[in-house]
């Protein structure tokens, strides 16, 4: 029942992010993505997990993949993702070795990258620490010979801040 509710929220949020992304000025500066496509590289987006829903609600690149949780938490992000035209890829990293389908994930990546399509990771991870690069990002570029773009996105300071999130979560006002 909480899966059902939690799917029904995301799409009833996949439905307030349309009309709020219409509500928002977006500037791009040093875009090195037209210079890779040109080039026929391939790229991963790396960024901070408090920055995900907005990369999510501000990307123009699309379609990409992006891994998202498999856990209950993650099914409410699935449409969001799907309204901006992003791929999620369930899984999660590890947790006191119990795999929950993050390598699985990871492979799915790096054969959608092969194809051509660009992935996002975040790169600091499901559980953080905030701010602190984990691995997976670096082994996905090296695994598809992959260029990492490093993706960050700034707000205003009058942006809302998630503060009982463990990552603090920043979305820009309307």
């Amino acid at each position: 029942m909480r899966r059902l509710l939690l799917r029904f929220l995301g799409v009833l949020a996949a439905g307030v992010l349309v009309c709020w992304r219409a509500t928002l000025r977006v500037r791009v500066e040093d875009d090195p993505r037209p210079g890779l496509r040109a080039a026929g590289r391939r790229y991963v987006y790396a960024i901070l997990h408090a920055q995900q829903l907005s990369f999510i609600l501000l990307s123009d690149d699309v379609p990409i993949l992006a891994m998202v949780s498999a856990s209950r938490d993650g099914d409410w992000l699935v449409p969001l993702c799907r309204v901006r035209r992003i791929i999620p890829v369930r899984g999660s990293t590890g947790k006191r070795g119990v795999d929950k389908g993050g390598r699985a994930a990871l492979a799915k990546l790096a054969d959608g990258v092969r194809k051509g399509l660009p992935a996002l990771l975040a790169v600091d991870g499901p559980r953080g620490p905030r701010s602190s690069v984990h691995w997976g990002v670096v082994d996905l570029a090296r695994e598809t010979d992959a260029c990492i773009v490093v993706a960050g996105v700034f707000l205003p300071a009058n942006r809302f801040i998630l503060g009982r999130t463990w990552d603090r979560t920043q979305l820009p006002r309307p």
